[in-house]
């Protein structure tokens, strides 16, 4: 014989798991970000496999604003002469990256290269956050107890229709 398939009972089943796996979720914004370029001199020559020294910064507002984050990175170029790195992971002169996080400044990287005793700048470049990671850190999702309601932060919710009794 035939047991009847019991959707309701699949439904309250898959909310569970849901629900338990939704308390893990969580957006965050970046504790580093990821660099690569080519170990090359103003006039094209590529250093490669050469020991190079790599400093940060982080300006606020303009290319020429404050500082509010240095770090240098001691690298090795590769036999193509690339170098990469995570800044925020370096060995920090001052400040730090959470200025980034929530705010409505204008951020400028500053990246300057030294091999031996030469120093060579390599720009400064605006930076573009995503607009949802740079706002989503410290935010929580969660799901109401009747399993119909998604939560953003404390009070925001969105109203799923059809999951639950209560909203039908």
């Amino acid at each position: 014989m035939y047991k009847k398939f019991n959707f309701v009972s699949m439904k309250h089943t898959l909310l569970i798991i849901f629900s338990l796996c939704s308390g893990l979720l969580m957006a965050q914004a970046p504790t580093s970000i990821p660099f690569q370029a080519a170990a090359k001199s103003p006039d094209g020559y590529v250093f490669i496999s050469q020991n190079l020294s790599v400093n940060f910064k982080l300006r606020s507002n303009s290319a020429t604003g404050n500082i509010v984050f240095e770090e240098n990175h001691n690298l090795l170029s590769s036999t193509l002469g690339l170098f990469s790195t995570n800044i925020g992971q370096g060995n920090l002169v001052s400040g730090s990256l959470n200025p980034l996080a929530n705010s409505d400044k204008d951020f400028f990287l500053e990246v300057n290269m030294t091999i031996g005793a030469v120093t060579y700048p390599l720009g400064v470049k605006k930076l573009n956050p995503v607009p949802h990671a740079k706002y989503a850190n410290g935010e929580r999702f969660r799901i109401s107890e009747s399993g119909d309601t998604l939560f953003k932060g404390k009070n925001t919710g969105i109203v799923i229709p059809g999951i639950s009794g209560a909203n039908n």
